[in-house]
């Protein structure tokens, strides 16, 4: 099987033609053989599947050859599945599950010896992550992502529950007071530290500008308040997206720095805007 082009998930380079390349015997993920020796394990959080050859791989999958129990490729040689631990012995022969035209049949080896019993390797247990959020909330949707928990932080069952209406509905409007009544600051508060600043500058320029200053400086209230939620979901998508792409143990603390609020950065733009209008004022008069 030809990996050239396809990304190393933990080097992050492509594969070129000569590499030396393993494939996760259960995720079937593909590696190279030095980066599999160095993270002692695979990639994918969560898997624990064995390293296997990309030509023993390579030959389960063109002969079509699988654990009848999981369904991962095996090879010949296998005496058990390195997913599941199943036996490739049923009746003293080795069998392995082979697509047919019509139907599956087993493939035997009369010639083989039935083995003396071998116990079946270990495999490591796989612990179900516990979210803390769900369960503080008495959440259940199993269609939400658990990492949106994490990191939303605060007020995650209102944001959730408008983000999934508005992907229903389709449209990006709903109303959020808080970002109609703060503006800028909002933002701030959210992490969006590249809107926030772009909103308190229209700020800033509608509040010098005589008469009309004023009514243009509610009509952008306005508009934070009703795009305020939109605006927001798809910097959690955006962010959410680059975070499974890092390595995972990288990928909480990505989450953390991205995610949440911050009441410093609210108060700093306050700060900012507070001094940035009096020194305004002060040129003026």
């Amino acid at each position: 099987m030809d990996f050239t082009g396809k990304i190393c998930p933990y080097c992050k380079t492509e594969f070129k033609e000569g590499d030396d390349v393993v494939v996760c015997s259960v995720c079937e993920m593909p590696h190279h053989k030095e980066c599999w020796i160095e993270n002692k394990s695979c990639t994918t959080f969560g898997c624990t599947g064995t390293i296997l050859g990309a030509e023993q791989y390579t030959e389960a999958v063109d002969n079509k050859r699988f654990c009848s129990k999981c369904g991962a490729p095996m090879t010949l040689e296998q005496k058990f599945c390195s997913a599941c631990g199943n036996s490739a012995f049923a009746t003293g022969e080795p069998h392995f599950t082979v697509a047919a035209d019509n139907n599956s049949q087993s493939y035997q080896q009369p010639t083989y010896q039935q083995p003396t019993y071998q116990q079946p390797p270990y495999q490591q247990p796989v612990y179900q992550q516990v979210n803390p959020y769900a369960q503080q909330n008495n959440y259940q949707n199993q269609n939400v992502d658990p990492d949106l928990f994490v990191f939303l932080q605060k007020n995650q069952m209102y944001y959730i529950n408008n983000f999934q209406q508005m992907k229903s509905k389709g449209n990006k409007t709903s109303w959020n007071w808080c970002a109609f009544l703060f503006s800028g600051y909002w933002f701030a508060y959210r992490k969006m530290y590249g809107i926030a600043t772009a909103c308190l500058g229209l700020n800033f320029l509608f509040s010098i500008i005589p008469v009309i200053g004023g009514l243009l400086n509610l009509a952008l209230f306005i508009c934070v308040g009703i795009f305020g939620n939109s605006l927001y979901q798809q910097y959690v998508e955006t962010e959410l997206n680059t975070a499974k792409t890092t390595q995972a143990f990288n990928k909480l603390g990505y989450i953390n720095l991205k995610g949440g609020v911050s009441t410093g950065a609210m108060w700093a733009s306050i700060g900012i805007y507070c001094v940035v209008s009096l020194f305004f004022n002060a040129l003026l008069f």
